[in-house]
Order: structure tokens, then C-alpha cells, then sequence
């Protein structure tokens, strides 16, 4: 029989993963919803199609457009952030047993991407919005300068050499990039330069990038420009080692230490996972 509730969502970020964009859940405003109803012995139907789940405002409730009511039955529900409207850089597929392909263009390496699922048995899991723990598909990746003795500027920096669209399969949850480039390429923007460097705490030089997870590639590199006590030094290019590759919701924090030479120090913190640490120096 049907009922006379309505079928409403809630979102959550989880403590172990680690979000780069999005930092809460209560940062979302909008994401995408399938779902499929089975009564017993009957094949699924599917009552949300790529539904755009929004609120207008971090203390709203999440809403859609047209209401759906509770059928006696068994429910599947999946769900991915962002909503993949025109623009997004974000396409989806999606069948009664999960999403079966996502695709992902982000050039600017600034889109949070996570998929969430959950079931529901009505009536007997009992009443309320059906809850989503969402899980990010993405690296999370920072690069840093730290200087020694002397004053140092940054005049230029590229990081470039990766994978910045990609296909997704969550069946077996790996990327594609069959016919894509390794040409991502994102620069310290020129508001930004010089940035200066001065001993002590670590620098950002770009915002956090939430990459594809991928193994960087000889073609992966740090170059830049810059001076020590306002004399230009010669140019720098690092290649990105291949170890460790970026996985799935790990941050891995790129550290330049300048001074009269030039080190790069690794670091990895993995987040609610064995902690390890990375020590390379070229």
C-alpha cells in the first residue's frame, strides 16, 4: 500500500575521508538522486532519474520537484555529487544496481567529486529522510614552499603533466583515460606573483587540487621560477615521482624547500588510515 509520507533525503560527509571543496556536508547545495522501488518478486522501477536534490540554503531541507510517496517494497538509492547539470564537467549513468559510469572533465582540478548509496525497506526501516554518507572518488593534492636562509620569491610555478579527465568505473572502481592526454596544467595565477617565501611555516602556493587518482607520469612536473635575496636563480623542473600514485580520498602535500639549493620533501598524511610518511629529496 502507499503511504502518505513523502520521500525526502539528508546527506553526511564521513570522518574518514578527507574533503577538499566540499568540507561539510553543509556545503552542498545540490546533488543528483537514482532510485529504484521493487515489490516482491517484481523487477525493479525506477522512480528518481538523475533527480537534482537542492537546498536553497545550508539550514534547509533537502527538496526536489516533484514529491515521491513511500510504496510497500524495497528501495536501492544512489547518489552523486555534483549534480551533473550542463557545465558541471560531470556526466553519469546510472541502472537498478548502481551507477554504472561516471565521466569527469576538471580542467581547474576543483571539482569535489563523491557517490553515496543506500536501501530502504518500506515500511520497516523506519520512518525519515533516507540518510547518504557520501565518498570522495578524488586525490586531494597541495604543493607548498618552505624556505631556508635568505628571502625568496616565487615569480612563476606550473604543475602540469596529469590526467584531468578521466572516465569512472565503480564496479571496479578505476579510471579510464583511454584517448585523453596527460596535459592538465594549472600555474600560480598572476594575482599571486611573486609570492613570497620567508623561514618558517609552510606557504601554499595553489589552492587545494582534488585530482584524479592516477600514478604521475614522467611528464608530471613541478617548474618554476624564483629568487633568493632578490637575485633570479636558474629555472627548476621537477618531475613528480611515481610513488607513491594517488588513491581515493588520501592528501598528498608537495613541499619545495628553497634555499641556496633546491630540495623537494614529500609528504603524505592519509587520513584515519596507517599513517606514512615520505622523505624524497632530489
Amino acid at each position: 500500500p502507499a503511504a502518505d509520507e513523502p520521500i525526502t533525503f539528508a546527506s553526511f560527509l564521513p570522518d574518514v575521508t578527507k574533503a577538499g571543496v566540499v568540507e561539510s556536508a553543509g556545503d552542498m547545495s545540490a546533488f543528483a538522486v537514482w532510485g529504484w522501488h521493487t515489490d516482491a518478486g517484481a523487477t525493479p522501477t525506477a522512480i528518481f532519474n538523475g533527480e537534482r536534490i537542492y537546498r536553497d540554503d545550508p539550514g534547509s531541507p533537502w527538496t526536489y520537484d516533484v514529491p515521491r510517496f513511500w510504496v510497500e517494497g524495497h528501495y536501492d538509492f544512489y547518489a552523486l555529487y555534483p549534480y551533473p547539470a550542463d557545465g558541471s564537467g560531470v556526466t553519469a549513468a546510472c541502472s537498478a544496481n548502481g551507477i554504472t559510469s561516471i565521466t569527469l572533465n576538471s580542467p581547474n582540478a576543483d571539482i569535489d567529486l563523491m557517490t553515496a548509496t543506500a536501501i530502504r525497506n518500506y515500511p520497516g526501516d523506519g520512518d525519515g529522510a533516507v540518510a547518504f554518507t557520501f565518498d570522495h572518488l578524488l586525490s586531494r593534492v597541495s604543493i607548498q614552499a618552505e624556505a631556508g636562509a635568505g628571502a625568496v620569491q616565487i615569480t612563476s610555478l606550473t604543475f602540469s603533466g596529469m590526467y584531468v579527465g578521466g572516465n569512472y568505473n565503480p564496479a571496479t572502481a578505476s579510471w579510464d583515460f583511454t584517448g585523453r592526454a596527460a596535459d592538465g596544467s594549472i600555474s600560480l595565477s598572476e594575482g599571486s606573483r611573486p609570492l613570497t617565501v620567508t623561514p618558517g611555516e609552510p606557504v601554499p602556493v595553489l589552492p587545494d587540487l582534488l585530482m584524479i587518482p592516477q600514478t604521475p607520469g614522467s611528464s608530471c612536473t613541478i617548474t618554476l621560477t624564483w629568487t633568493l635575496n632578490g637575485t633570479e636563480q636558474d629555472p627548476v623542473t621537477l618531475t613528480v615521482p611515481a610513488d607513491p600514485a594517488w588513491t581515493a580520498a588520501r592528501h598528498y602535500i608537495y613541499t619545495l624547500k628553497l634555499n641556496d639549493v633546491v630540495d623537494v620533501t614529500l609528504n603524505i598524511n592519509v587520513r584515519d588510515w596507517n599513517e606514512r610518511n615520505y622523505s624524497i629529496t632530489f
